[in-house]
């Protein structure tokens, strides 16, 4: 059959082993308008490179770890042409990750003991990030990744993106956990490979999940017995980057000495592996992230001044959920149309009454704790509307946060004034909500009614 008589835009290639069950894969991404075709051998994957045009290829790495290989064999780079290959490792295997990246896998998933196949969630959401047909790519903002109200604050951050993009200058996000930076720093790195004719990487780490002991050779790799248990060289992922984006998260975790070897990187763009005299010449564009208050580190003693200004050229700082109120509910449409699909429920939507009680919680977890709490309702509720019933008590017995929207002009105030009118404005407002019942305005402001009724007397308010 010629290639270009049948319509497989939509079908996903999958290695895997023979007798794997597919079947909940199969349905899930039928709903999404995908269909799912196993291979078994090197020959099935020539084959349907060439007569059919698969979406794209998951390759999940088997116990004699040869499938990868395989892809890389110039035989089989040179079919898959613009098909793209995501790949499946065991997890915790950084060099076969790191190796995966460097051969051109989009993205790199992980298989946990037992699995032959990655999740169906994080295979629709490598699939949602990362596979894209080819001939609609550029036209494609990469900020619409960013979930947003009309009138968000985010939206003064976004319109600055394509500039910081088009500058391979160091980029540093600020924000507390879960306000999305990881996610800021991947829309960044995907402006930036729109200006380019070839795909870059893109290598992410998060500074604070690897052990001390091991983040040295992860980032700067290592040559075959320079340490006990260094059975070959690996490649570290400042080299791997080599040419795209490192976007390294929680910096303000990575220990002194190393964040010594990193400026030293930074500045002479040569990396020297664990145990090796030849220093290796590197060029990527550093994307680096914290909640922490660096500064305020530097006086601490845990981060270096210099470091510090060699990141912070270009700063970004993320507000806080609770800062952008006006994005919650949109976000929780979002979370509930992705995890329908990843948990085949059927969540309607949030009623009125639970739309105003998630807006007034304060999310201390910011955008993360909006999308588990979420999914969480989605996987227990099944179908239906999510109500105030499937909420938690953390969020029922949230107090109101209140947004006055003020701001000091630049001529000054009067802040004894201001106080006093804000106050007055408060209290009218609880006595007309409660309808001149003193005691239920009392509760509204959360003061005591005799508090109440002094303050009216004072400001003449009846």
């Amino acid at each position: 059959m010629d290639k270009d008589s049948q319509n497989t835009q939509g079908t996903l290639l999958i290695w895997c082993d023979i007798g794997t069950d597919l079947g909940d894969l199969r349905c899930t991404f039928a709903k999404q308008g995908w269909t799912v075709d196993a291979i078994a051998s090197k020959g099935e994957l020539l084959h349907n490179l060439e007569h059919h045009s698969p979406m794209c290829l998951i390759i999940c790495d088997d116990p004699e770890r040869t499938r990868l290989e395989v892809v890389l064999n110039n035989d089989v780079t040179s079919s898959l042409d613009d098909v793209p290959v995501i790949a499946a490792v065991r997890q915790g295997d950084v060099p076969r990750s790191v190796k995966a990246m460097q051969s051109g896998a989009v993205t790199v998933l992980e298989l946990r003991a037992g699995e032959c196949i990655p999740k169906t969630s994080s295979l629709i959401q490598a699939i949602d990030e990362h596979v894209r047909p080819a001939q609609d790519w550029r036209n494609i903002d990469p900020r619409d990744l960013i979930v947003r109200a009309p009138d968000s604050p985010l939206l003064g951050v976004l319109e600055v993106l394509p500039q910081i993009a088009r500058s391979d200058a160091p980029v540093l996000i600020l924000g507390e956990s879960g306000t999305g930076k990881d996610l800021f720093a991947k829309v960044i790195h995907e402006l930036g490979e729109q200006r380019d004719t070839e795909s870059r990487p893109m290598i992410s780490i998060n500074c604070g999940a690897i052990p001390e002991n091991l983040l040295e050779s992860e980032l700067f790799g290592h040559v075959k017995g320079s340490f006990t248990g260094a059975h070959e060289d690996q490649l570290g992922l400042l080299q791997a980057a080599d040419g795209g984006t490192l976007f390294l998260d929680e910096i303000a975790e990575m220990p002194m000495h190393l964040q010594v070897k990193l400026l030293r990187v930074l500045q002479d763009g040569m990396v020297t592996p664990i145990g090796s005299r030849e220093p290796t010449k590197v060029n990527f564009r550093i994307i680096a992230a914290t909640h922490t208050n660096l500064e305020e580190a530097i006086k601490l003693g845990t981060f270096r001044e210099d470091l510090f200004y060699r990141l912070n050229v270009l700063p970004i700082e993320l507000p806080a959920l609770r800062d952008h109120p006006q994005d919650i509910i949109p976000l929780g449409d979002f979370f509930i149309q992705k995890h329908n699909a990843n948990h085949n429920t059927n969540i309607v939507g949030i009623t009125h009454e639970t739309r105003s009680l998630l807006k007034r919680y304060q999310w201390p977890g910011n955008i993360r704790e909006l999308e588990h709490l979420l999914e969480r309702v989605c996987v227990m509720k099944q179908s239906g509307f999510i109500e105030r019933d499937d909420l938690p008590e953390s969020v029922l017995n949230a107090p109101p946060v209140v947004h006055f929207g003020l701001d000091v002009p630049s001529e000054g105030i009067d802040m004894t004034d201001t106080l006093d009118r804000l106050e007055r404005t408060l209290l009218e407002s609880a006595i007309k909500k409660a309808d001149g019942n003193k005691a239920q305005a009392a509760r509204l402001l959360g003061i005591n009614r005799t508090t109440l009724v002094e303050k009216l007397k004072r400001k003449n308010i009846s």
